[in-house]
């Protein structure tokens, strides 16, 4: 029995503690700096003393020649990947007659994250190596009871089950560490008992008679005496042809792999598919596969896609053309266009219906205008530490003054651009204030409905600031969960006069967390899905809702957000929730009001 245990580098996510006593002269106030996603945890004598987020951090409240230490925590997202060699062990009786002894081979991924940073730091001396224990032991417990037929083709469930089982060791308490997601990424099977020429007969009858008409009346001895490769009568699906044990299997043809691609194009919602043989001018065969598909469209009618393969597929890209409700259309493809080979039909119809939604749908509508809008934000002069000051926020057109508010004084600007389709009186846009210094009271966004040829309303926040020095503030601006525009604040409170808010403001657009689209996203499926209408979202996307991890509907919807997340779906998912919420400004509002 082997793992890849001994190879679990344990760094990845807890440095070994740096002592910094000697880095610090008497007199001299020492710096350390805390690199994004990351956390520092610094002890005094072997006692916790504070932990310290990213940035840059005076040291100098610390007496010379103490034993000061610094032990850094990894909190990004990361994936351990688990390989075993007949850890797994099950017995499975063939026709009452034969017990067979099977090692159970897996390859898994599981990603994770730290949960508890103080807890890994100060409790846990390998993390990984805990999380990697707890994996094994939680893999062991969703196989021992499995048949072979599960083995085979159940990869999806006994990835949740094992997710389930490390759900149930309440790992973020006992290790500080969370897991979002297992995945198997191998699974196979040794047979550790010979099979019987009866055995062959009762449960796998085609591949007896294959050997039959293959190697005569020898095909019972070769059985009998292991010179056959039986293996493969467990692992491969019914109708597959084992070969001799030092044979190698045929490679599949054109016609498997083109089954296959129907296999998968199938399992799309409301797909029809036709697959027929090529010919060429004269009516005869050219070993070219042709396949068809068509699907509904969410705003109405019907696509067709169809795909020529050449005799050289996959290594050769196909030919596809594109019909939406009978007229040709033109199409993007990322898949088609990156073709290497490796991939396969559905990824390329899955990038044209999301490419004509976007294009045809709610986000980046043909015929709609780019207007150039202003961001203002405002704070009063001065505030004080723990008490609560206003800041206001306003979108206005380019001629419009600035923002004016009483004691809100200080105001900066920055450009957005918000896309305005044709005929359109308003759109909905959402103002979200990042504050990480800051207490903010209620919500962090708000919701608006702007209107052609006005200023928006203003809307007001809470802040309380909640220590001295640089306090970051970011005014982000979205439509449709897409970022059109950012204005960033940096309040310094002076140490002198408590408070003293020095404002500076970024005037052209930057990049913005993720997360708040990701949020919005989360909270408008959370809030107008019912579980029904969420499994639907969940097919429209080609994913099966059973495969995401979570007992609950929250649980389910956060699944699929961070699966979209990793896969750079996101402008996907948000076109397909606001084609069946486009009225999501008023659903979302009236729930936030009750």
């Amino acid at each position: 029995m082997t793992t890849n245990r001994e190879r679990v580098d344990n760094t990845i996510i807890k440095q070994p503690a740096v002592a910094l006593e000697r880095g610090l002269l008497p007199g001299f106030q020492g710096m350390y700096v805390v690199d994004q996603g990351w956390i520092a945890v610094v002890t005094e004598g072997g006692s916790y003393k504070e932990t310290l987020q990213p940035g840059h951090h005076s040291l100098g409240h610390y007496k010379y020649n103490r034993d000061i230490k610094m032990t850094n925590v990894n909190t990004k997202l990361q994936t351990l990947a688990v390989v075993t060699n007949g850890e797994f062990k099950i017995q499975q009786s063939v026709a009452g007659q034969l017990p067979l002894a099977l090692d159970i081979d897996l390859g898994l991924s599981v990603e994770y994250q730290v949960s508890d940073p103080l807890r890994v730091a100060m409790e846990i001396e390998r993390p990984v190596t805990a999380l990697f224990d707890r994996v094994i032991q939680a893999t062991r417990d969703a196989v021992a009871f499995l048949s072979i037929n599960e083995v085979r083709t159940g990869g999806a469930s006994i990835a949740r089950t094992i997710q389930q089982n490390l759900q149930g060791m309440l790992l973020p308490k006992t290790i500080g560490i969370e897991v979002f997601g297992v995945f198997i990424t191998d699974a196979y099977m040794t047979q550790n008992s010979q099979v019987t020429w009866e055995w062959l007969l009762i449960n796998r009858p085609e591949v007896a008679q294959m050997y039959i008409a293959q190697y005569g009346e020898l095909a019972k001895s070769m059985i009998d005496k292991g010179m056959l490769n039986t293996a493969e009568f467990l692992t491969g699906p019914p109708g597959s042809s084992p070969t001799a044990a030092d044979g190698n299997p045929p490679p599949p043809t054109l016609l498997d792999r083109m089954k296959e691609e129907r296999e998968y194009l199938e399992k799309l919602p409301g797909a029809r598919v036709e697959l027929r043989g090529g010919v060429d001018r004269s009516n005869t065969p050219d070993g070219s596969y042709v396949m068809r598909l068509e699907v509904p469209r969410t705003s109405g009618g019907q696509l067709e896609i169809i795909f020529d393969c050449p005799p050289g597929y996959p290594k050769e890209k196909p030919i596809v053309d594109v019909l939406v409700n009978g007229q040709p259309t033109p199409f993007q493809s990322t898949a088609l266009n990156g073709w290497r080979g490796v991939e396969y039909l559905t990824e390329v119809a899955r990038d044209i219906r999301q490419r004509l939604m976007i294009d045809k749908g709610m986000l980046n509508t043909t015929g709609s205008d780019d207007l150039p809008l202003r961001l203002d934000a405002a704070v009063p002069d001065t505030v004080a530490l723990h008490q609560s000051f206003d800041l206001a926020v306003a979108v206005r057109r380019e001629e419009s003054p600035l923002l004016q508010e009483e004691e809100l004084t200080r105001v900066r600007s920055a450009a957005v651009q918000v896309e305005w389709p044709v005929e359109v009186t308003a759109v909905d846009l959402r103002v979200h204030v990042h504050a990480p210094d800051c207490y903010i009271t209620g919500q962090p966004f708000q919701l608006f409905r702007l209107r052609a040829g006005q200023d928006s309303p203003v809307v007001y926040f809470s802040l309380t600031p909640q220590r001295l020095g640089d306090i970051p503030i970011r005014v982000t601006l979205f439509q449709a969960f897409l970022a059109v525009g950012s204005a960033r604040l940096t309040a310094r409170a002076d140490e002198h006069e408590v408070g003293r808010l020095i404002t500076h403001v970024s005037s052209h657009l930057r990049p913005v967390a993720q997360s708040d689209e990701w949020t919005g996203i989360y909270t408008l499926i959370s809030r107008t899905f019912s579980l029904e209408e969420f499994e639907t979202l969940c097919f429209e996307m080609s994913i099966d809702p059973d495969d995401l991890a979570g007992t609950t509907r929250q649980r389910k919807i956060g699944a699929l957000v961070d699966f979209c997340r990793r896969r750079e779906l996101i402008e996907s998912l948000a076109a397909h929730v606001l084609a069946a919420r486009p009225n999501w400004m008023d659903l979302l509002v009236g729930r936030l009001t009750h």
